[in-house]
């Protein structure tokens, strides 16, 4: 073995063991080492080829880096001499207890006159000298595993790179901030304004030490990834080596991690694309650009909203928002962007479904990152909410809406109100011949003018004038789609909703068509689970019991109300009218009670389920024609009519918008009632609130 040692002995045990040459590379090894550990930039650049200078003493600041790496700074043993060409030597050396193995990559290169020095030898009549090329520092592994060599030269190179591209993004011009990236990252950096181009580079230096530079390198043959301490967290570089001639590293991505569960990682190739698209989304929608809005914007938003809208309805300040700093935040796959220009905020929603996490370059794409798929205005710190695609939208949903309602079109108003609506109202309709009957009482059948708008987020009115009235149509915005949930209008002592007033007509209406047509099926589908119990599952036909409730329907306005949860309708008046009670059941209103009155009914009156109840009695005890299937339950107490106790209003001129339906073929005109043999008289008595509706006894006013 040779020892690195004072040039004298050196040489003459080097020349006995290894000839000259082993001699000149061994010298070359002891030189690298004095000048590395005493710290001279220059000293240390005599010693080194030309690409070792070029990739790992290209920055005055390279010695501080070299001070980062685990080289040897003390004399080593030489155990091993490879040549690997006549110019070319690879010495393995021992170095410090325990032993630590590095590998020299030692050239010969041609003398300048500036190198010129003891050292140099003629090769081929050319002054020519050893110098270090490389140097692989060695790391053992455990048991079977191969042993873990790192490149100086590499290592150097990429944290050059790294302080280098620091060094541009704090002092550089916008040029030198873009040359050190990917194509695909300064592709999405050139588009951003000054402003945003700052911020984004200051959210990358903000919170880096600047008392020391410890990066974690772990770097592959095409791939590096560095890691540097940042408060709350790391700022994580991603470098790919280029396919330029000098191969040199450029960055692919870098990212804001951060240690706080509250605070998520900030991708800057992401933030930068997010950003640049939002830019260039605000400069087609200034310019009214279809086809470039149609590239910048998710389908949906674009199809839904823009395709078809108005700009002057909802015009951007382009100019300030490019020019304003914007804030980030993230919400599952979108990413909101929010700029302020005076009292007022925009927020830019982002797509965020096509963002890619860092991936292989194989594997890499150039699809957008992200499209905007909302923007919404919050005006005078968030006094009203404008989703551009509600802006856009809700006047023609509410032109088309009021059509529908006018034109009885079941099938177009169920396309245009919300779920709850449709599950409360539209689905409930088990003939679409009904929707010609029910009554749309308190909206003229006339094109609405809106009068004002109010946008509060996912929720908008608009109160317009239709005909003579004032109404306001209450729209819920759906994945941008606004749709009706409401319609409200003033009225006296009964409900104002639309929605609310059909919820409680439907069934009724549904229950009136099956006892018309004697559809058993249809009545007992709307009725109460005890009404069920008490009347349809006792018989297999329609109880003979004249009672013409469809005739009571054409009365104006019928009144809902609402008493302690249940729904109260009256159609009619005193002397001539109906009370129906419904009571909500599996989240659906269904008939509990009918009480008619009329002058043409046995007694002037007619409890309706008492009557049908006692039809199944009177039928059950004829054994000649028992058609009714027994029950085996307790037999229950008479059913009381929990309307008995309510009056019917007198007939009185309304002052609320009527609508008549005349009878169709469809709804055809109720045969005159004929008197039905009076029920068996019950004792009268109070109705108890305490006592179950269905077990009080019948008490009938004036009885």
């Amino acid at each position: 073995m040779i020892r690195v040692a004072s040039t004298g002995s050196y040489c003459l045990l080097a020349l006995s063991l290894c000839g000259c040459t082993s001699f000149f590379t061994a010298r070359a090894i002891e030189s690298f080492t004095t000048e590395l550990a005493s710290g001279n930039l220059a000293g240390l650049e005599s010693t080194t080829s030309t690409e070792f200078r070029q990739r790992a003493l290209r920055a005055t600041g390279s010695m501080e880096s070299l001070k980062i790496l685990p080289l040897p700074r003390e004399e080593g043993e030489v155990t091993e001499v490879e040549e690997v060409a006549p110019d070319e030597q690879i010495l393995t050396v021992q170095v410090g207890e325990p032993p630590q193995t590095v590998k020299y990559r030692l050239k010969r290169e041609a003398v300048t006159p500036e190198k010129e020095s003891s050292s140099w030898t003629v090769w081929q009549g050319q002054a020519r000298r050893w110098v270090v090329d490389d140097v692989i520092l060695t790391r053992e592994r455990p048991a079977g595993q191969p042993p873990l060599t790192k490149s100086v030269t590499e290592q150097m190179d990429v944290l050059l790179t790294v302080q280098e591209f620091l060094a541009s993004w704090s002092d550089g011009t916008r040029d030198e901030t873009l040359a050190l990236m990917h194509a695909d990252l300064q592709d999405r950096m050139s588009t951003l304004s000054p402003v945003h181009l700052a911020q984004i580079t200051g959210l990358v230096l903000d919170g880096l030490k600047d008392d020391s530079f410890r990066p974690e390198a772990r770097i592959q043959t095409t791939h590096a990834v560095v890691l540097l301490p940042r408060r709350g967290g790391k700022l994580k570089l991603d470098l790919e080596r280029s396919e330029d001639v000098d191969h040199r590293w450029i960055i692919r991505d870098v990212s804001v991690e951060s240690t706080r569960p509250e605070t998520p990682d900030v991708s800057v190739a992401h933030l930068a694309g997010c950003v640049g698209r939002a830019s260039d989304f605000l400069k087609a929608y200034d310019s009214r650009d279809l086809d470039e809005l149609k590239v910048l914007s998710s389908e949906t938003f674009f199809t839904q909203a823009l395709s078809t809208a108005d700009f002057s309805t909802a015009p951007l300040p382009v100019p300030q928002l490019l020019a304003s700093r914007f804030e980030i935040e993230e919400q599952d796959n979108r990413v909101d962007l929010l700029f302020s220009v005076g009292d007022d905020t925009y927020v830019l929603s982002m797509d965020r479904d096509e963002l890619p996490d860092i991936v292989l370059p194989e594997q890499r794409t150039s699809e957008p990152l992200c499209r905007v798929d909302e923007v919404t205005i919050y005006e005078r710190g968030g006094d009203q909410i404008k989703p551009l695609s509600v802006v856009f939208n809700a006047q023609a949903v509410v032109e088309v809406f009021a059509e529908a309602l006018a034109e009885r079109d079941l099938t177009m108003a169920s396309q245009l109100s919300t779920l709850d609506l449709n599950q409360r109202v539209w689905s409930r309709i088990e003939r679409p011949e009904l929707m010609r009957t029910l009554p749309f009482d308190g909206i003229p059948a006339a094109p609405p003018r809106v009068v004002t708008t109010i946008f509060q987020g996912p929720v908008t009115e608009i109160t317009v004038t239709q005909g003579t009235r004032a109404l306001t149509y209450v729209l819920h915005s759906n994945g941008g789609r606004p749709q009706i949930d409401d319609v409200k209008y003033p009225t006296n002592n009964r409900s104002g909703s639309l929605k609310i007033n059909l919820e409680a007509l439907v069934p009724i209406y549904n229950f009136a068509w099956g006892w018309t047509r004697s559809d058993k099926a249809m009545l007992d589908r709307n009725s109460t689970d005890g009404v069920h119990r008490m009347v349809w599952m006792r018989t297999d036909r329609i109880p003979e019991i004249q009672a013409p409730i469809d005739q009571f329907l054409l009365s104006p306005a019928p009144k809902v109300e609402d008493v302690e949860g249940d729904r109260i309708v009256t159609f009619g008046t005193a002397d001539h009218g109906m009370l129906v009670r419904l009571v909500n059941e599996n989240d659906r209103f269904l008939v509990e009670d009918l009480h008619l009155v009329d002058a043409k009914l046995a007694g002037g009156r007619l409890e309706f389920i008492n009557a049908l109840r006692n039809w199944i009695t009177i039928e059950e005890s004829k054994p000649q024609k028992r058609t009714v299937i027994p029950v085996a339950a307790k037999p229950r107490k008479a059913l009381a009519s929990p309307l008995a106790s309510l009056s019917l209003p007198q007939a009185a001129p309304n002052d609320d918008a009527t609508t008549t339906v005349p009878p169709t073929e469809e709804t055809p005109p109720v045969a005159e009632p004929t008197a039905t043999p009076a029920p068996p008289a019950a004792s009268p008595a109070t109705a108890d609130p305490k006592v179950p509706l269905l077990q009080q006894p019948i008490q009938i006013p004036g009885a």
